[in-house]
């Protein structure tokens, strides 16, 4: 998918030649298959995939079940349904949507439902409820768990009080009035932050 390029000979496009895709013609098939039918969500068509086999590797045994891995499908149709929201720039080759066919559907499908309920308006809300569901969807499949998102979450907390801290010592310590014991007394609050 990262080598791939519309001037390839595949399925869609005849060409003669060799093709530019790394993994050759049948990596330029592959590719354009794959963004035809899913667009950019084909990008995480082998994710899911990928981290099964790591942990059946580390683990010595799949832990993936029958409901994460039927969750996989549908996170895939939820972010294609996300891309096909985003606006077609003029350079993009194909005469469907960045979700590729099955994202248009998906989008078409749930604009229409937005139609008949009379609620057109809160049809970006839609593209943002596809990709957040996909996305969930997505994590969960692939084993994302409630504490590892809490412990993703902390992290990113404690990242931004670093930060927070940060330009005020800076100033502190270039500033004329600033001396050294408050400098200590704002560093000695960003550990007390770290620590609580």
């Amino acid at each position: 998918l990262l080598t791939w390029t519309q001037s390839d000979p595949s399925l869609t496009h005849a060409a003669g030649g060799t093709p530019a895709n790394v993994l050759g013609a049948a990596g330029a098939v592959f590719a354009d298959v794959m963004l035809n039918t899913l667009g950019f969500a084909a990008v995480f068509v082998l994710l899911a995939p990928m981290f099964w086999g790591i942990e059946l590797t580390l683990a010595e045994r799949s832990l993936a079940n029958r409901k994460k891995t039927s969750v996989f499908p549908l996170a895939l149709l939820l972010l294609a349904g996300g891309f096909a929201a985003l606006p077609i720039s003029a350079s993009w080759p194909f005469a469907h949507s960045f979700g590729g066919i099955v994202g248009d559907w998906a989008y078409k499908l749930m604009a229409t439902l937005f139609m008949i309920t009379g609620a057109e308006r809160a049809l970006p809300l839609a593209a943002l409820a596809f990709f957040l569901g996909g996305f969930a969807a997505l994590g969960y499949s692939i084993g994302l768990e409630r504490e590892d998102l809490n412990r993703l979450i902390e992290r990113s907390r404690g990242l931004a009080r670093r930060r927070r801290v940060a330009p005020q010592v800076v100033d502190l310590l270039l500033g004329d009035e600033a001396d050294g014991q408050h400098v200590d007394e704002v560093v000695g609050q960003n550990r007390v932050h770290r620590v609580g």
